[in-house]
């Protein structure tokens, strides 16, 4: 890959990321695109809905059974902290 390429590239890749948006985008497409991406992520999360507001019966590991209310959350850790959540082992890559 010669240089001018790879100048080219990043170039585009910089013009893809910040967009074609900004002060060119007028209030009502800006309206658009926050509905859109609610609406796209309430139909993706829909068909967990029930299991987050009706109990359901399990089994747990101590062999009683319990009503259970599933819930979803995002956990943020850094990289050495989900290594250790995970069980991975760090460091080490086979040769």
């Amino acid at each position: 890959m010669n240089m001018s390429h790879n100048c080219f590239e990043h170039t585009e890749t910089q013009r893809c990321n910040q967009g074609d948006h900004g002060a060119n985008e007028s209030q009502e497409f800006q309206t658009f695109k926050r509905q859109l991406y609610h609406a796209s992520i309430a139909a993706v999360l829909h068909p967990l809905l029930k299991g987050m507001r009706v109990p359901v019966v399990r089994r747990c590991p101590d062999g009683h059974f319990r009503h259970v209310i599933y819930d979803l959350v995002a956990f943020i850790a850094d990289y050495p902290e989900q290594v250790l959540l995970m069980g991975i082992v760090q460091g080490w890559c086979p040769k």
